[in-house]
């Protein structure tokens, strides 16, 4: 069946589907600053371990040291 044959959206369908697209596109202009802050997060996590990592690394090496004579 054609577009033409099908008459298109009316009615109940019509404002259904309008509603649906226009919450979508509602959703999708917040979606791109939370990515953005989630992306900013997880840097900060990713420093903080690094920062941690470096610490125990720093302790382990003291130890090491005191323990072997170094």
């Amino acid at each position: 069946m054609s577009a033409a044959g099908s008459g298109g959206f009316k009615g109940a369908s019509a404002a259904g589907l309008a509603e649906a697209l226009t919450a979508w596109f509602t959703v999708a202009k917040e979606l791109s600053p939370t990515l953005g802050e989630y992306a900013t997060k997880l840097v900060q996590v990713d420093v903080s371990a690094a920062e941690s990592d470096r610490r125990a690394q720093d302790a382990f090496s003291r130890i090491s040291g005191r323990l072997t004579g170094q």
